[in-house]
């Protein structure tokens, strides 16, 4: 795994800054058992847990509503 330096996103303070003192944007994915993605979400801030990303996304929002198929 490789780490990409960030500068700090506007107007964003820390919300971005993550425990390794730098800047940092979660990229969360969903893939199936061939490699293929099937949701991609790269907004989640470096300073959230791997839950509190999830909770964040559009994938989670429509499985908990049991609306998963609809655009």
């Amino acid at each position: 795994m490789g780490n990409v330096m960030l500068q700090c996103p506007r107007n964003s303070a820390s919300e971005y800054f993550n425990y390794k003192n730098a800047f940092s944007v979660v990229l969360f994915t969903l893939v199936d058992a061939n490699y293929n993605f099937m949701f991609v979400d790269a907004e989640g801030q470096g300073r959230i847990s791997d839950s509190g990303v999830f909770t964040n996304t559009e994938l989670y929002r429509k499985t908990r509503s049991k609306n998963l198929m609809s655009s």
